[in-house]
């Protein structure tokens, strides 16, 4: 059997340095199991697990209970800070960590905590432990460096550790009895991770109940300027419910496109704005309704020609490889 294509080798000569990196990490891992995570053995099983739901900056890279995948967001693929992403299955996705060495030090945080918690460490530790040094150098992760933790404890340690991640504060904020106590959980997230719809929304439902609605609404507003919805447990149609009696109140707070995202709901037009935005040389604006379209549809595999024709504009050769991944 023919040896899966590398990632490096499929994204050559089209990545930036930040995405070069990464990549070349990926294929160290390629078919190695860490903790509960197995990473894919290269572009053939990569493009396996591809699914129409996802966006097509969201790349598989792992599977757990969900798939882990890159989230290459325009904005910060020149500046190399690839999140990863938990997909599941309902294309509900949230960040688990800001970069790939922070994804697996928490699959091994949790690998470490099933054995304080089952009173046996898992004979793959070692292993895991091994190699994660071997990839992201000599003491990246050490055994007992944290005492002893429960899985619970895992996104705690990861606040300590990294400063935090999307999964983080939510799972903190979360576990708060009182909206007051919640909103600058949120908050706080949302200064680490500025593009993560989830935390706008937790934060926004928090400052709702305890009616503040303006604040609410200068937050929901800057939410929708994200580039990929990832929504977790958000209801977006709700969502974009609550955005609408918000507009009301307080229209000012609300970009162009904010006010339009709200008030039309016909996906034909949807279209329609984002061919009108690229044909007057607003490529970036039309990319952003052409994904908030693909969303809401759930599928953005028949929309890849639209696609192609952006990146193609935009000169992001490393986008029209994830084109590429996607069909002929």
């Amino acid at each position: 059997m023919a040896k899966s294509r590398k990632l490096s080798e499929f994204f050559k000569d089209r990545e930036t340095p930040g995405i070069s990196q990464t990549l070349k990490q990926l294929d160290r891992l390629a078919g190695e199991s860490i903790g509960r995570s197995r990473f894919y053995s290269g572009v053939d099983e990569v493009r396996e697990n591809i699914e129409p739901w996802m966006p097509l900056f969201v790349l598989p890279v792992a599977k757990e209970t969900f798939k882990a995948c890159l989230h290459l967001r325009p904005d910060e693929v020149a500046k190399g800070l690839l999140a990863i992403v938990r997909a599941d299955d309902e294309g509900d996705m949230i960040e688990l960590a800001n970069s790939l060495d922070q994804f697996v030090y928490r699959t091994i945080l949790e690998e470490e905590a099933w054995g304080y918690e089952s009173g046996k460490a898992r004979p793959s530790l070692p292993n895991s432990i091994a190699k994660a040094n071997e990839i992201f150098g000599a003491g990246f992760y050490e055994q007992g460096r944290h005492g002893k933790f429960r899985d619970d404890d895992v996104e705690r340690l990861m606040i300590k550790v990294f400063g935090g991640t999307a999964n983080a504060f939510w799972s903190e904020a979360v576990l708060k009895d009182t909206p007051g106590e919640k909103v600058p959980i949120f908050e706080q997230g949302i200064a680490i991770e500025p593009s993560s719809l989830v935390l706008y929304a937790g934060a926004v439902k928090a400052l709702i109940e305890l009616n503040d609605r303006k604040r609410a609404a200068e937050l929901l507003a800057r939410s929708l300027d994200c580039y990929h919805y990832t929504a977790y447990t958000t209801d977006i149609d709700e969502y974009l419910d609550l955005g609408r009696s918000l507009l009301k109140e307080f229209p000012d707070l609300f970009s162009e496109d904010a006010k339009w995202v709200l008030t039309e709901t016909d996906p034909r037009n949807w279209a329609r704005r984002a061919g009108e935005l690229f044909n007057t040389g607003e490529v970036e604006r039309a990319d952003k309704i052409l994904n908030d379209l693909c969303y809401g549809i759930e599928d953005y595999s028949k929309s890849v020609g639209a696609f192609r024709k952006h990146y193609e504009k935009l000169g992001w050769d490393w986008a029209l490889a994830l084109c590429d991944l996607r069909g002929k």
